[in-house]
């Protein structure tokens, strides 16, 4: 289904410093114990879902180390469509895990960005990339083509392109905080919403099996976003589950239509979607559903 692109709302938001509050930094590489240790939080209670968030970088190595593959391609040209013009709109990316491919498009437009997840390993990569840090993961090649993506696939930019955007990005970043949507507050008391555009992509649909779980939190995700403001979601496709690292991990079946019907129960009007099929050596899954959708 194409969608239209959304209209701009007044800019009232301009990009900040980064926020150093208790619900930032810093984020070691491996799980602590402080007041807000992850330990002491309510969290998904699967012990497969635990071990994936403990290895982010064997992640990050199988799903985006060398060239950007047909997924991910797929994945940046629904960002580029959908944040095409975000009239500095707060963002909310929620779940992120140790990926930053989902805003680089939106730290065109977007006001600023508050980055969440569960857990602290994954928190640290980002946190590592956000720092510039020598051991960051190299994102180079997933931002270059964003950019193509940008300009409708005209090809490669130059490499001063590829820095300026990772630069606008980690100035539009304005905090990077624990999240956890079983507790009560998803956001930990670190909220600073309600949000222009809330984002998840591959998470509350990949940690639960059940289809009126995954419905209830939307409903809870859902209830950062601002009036007038977007809600965008990627889940898989038709998913049994889905695998990283040998390791079967759960995941709720979905058909694109019951993403369309929950966007119309939660009150959203959908003004973009696709559904990517066929990709080669995804086990568990068809593909992908993409849907962004305005209340």
């Amino acid at each position: 289904m194409k969608g239209t692109r959304v209209g701009p709302l007044p800019r009232t938001i301009d990009a900040a410093d980064f926020l150093y509050t208790p619900c930032s930094r810093p984020f070691p590489a491996q799980n602590f114990r402080s007041s807000r240790s992850l330990d002491s939080q309510v969290g998904p209670s699967s012990g497969t879902v635990r071990s994936y968030y403990s290895f982010p970088r064997d992640y990050l190595a199988q799903f985006y180390e060398g060239d950007v593959d047909p997924g991910n391609q797929a994945l940046l040209r629904f960002y580029a469509t959908v944040y095409l013009d975000l009239a500095g709109r707060s963002l909310l990316e929620f779940g992120g895990g140790p990926t930053i491919y989902s805003i680089i498009t939106a730290a065109r437009t977007a006001g600023w960005i508050h980055f969440c997840d569960y857990n602290s390993a994954c928190l640290h990569e980002v946190d590592l990339w956000w720092r510039n840090g020598d051991d960051a993961f190299d994102w180079s090649r997933f931002i270059d083509y964003a950019l193509q993506c940008e300009k409708d696939g005209a090809g490669s930019g130059a490499a001063g392109d590829v820095l300026q955007r990772a630069g606008l990005l980690r100035r539009r970043i304005r905090q990077i905080s624990y999240c956890d949507i079983l507790a009560d507050d998803p956001l930990l008391g670190c909220s600073l919403g309600p949000y222009g555009v809330v984002a998840n992509t591959f998470c509350l649909d990949s940690m639960i099996e059940d289809k009126a779980q995954w419905e209830g939190l939307n409903r809870k995700l859902a209830g950062l976003v601002d009036r007038k403001g977007l809600y965008v979601t990627v889940s898989l496709l038709n998913a049994s589950h889905w695998t990283a690292g040998g390791v079967r991990y759960p995941a709720v079946t979905l058909t694109p239509g019951d993403v369309l019907d929950l966007y119309a129960d939660l009150g959203f009007h959908v003004t973009y979607s696709e559904v990517v099929e066929n990709l080669e050596g995804k086990i568990g899954y068809d593909g992908f559903i993409m849907v962004c959708g305005q209340r």
